[in-house]
């Protein structure tokens, strides 16, 4: 039973994290910030 809480739990931080991240994708962010990510993905 705690491996199936587990993948559940695991599930709806997945899907948050990427509501989350689609919803700041919408908003105009500002340069400084875009900046950052880039960098961050390059290094990825």
């Amino acid at each position: 039973m705690n491996t199936i809480i587990y993948l559940v739990s695991a599930a709806v931080i997945n899907l948050a994290a990427i509501a989350l991240f689609a919803f700041a994708m919408q908003r105009p962010a500002p340069k400084p910030v875009l900046a950052r990510v880039r960098r961050n993905s390059r290094r990825l």
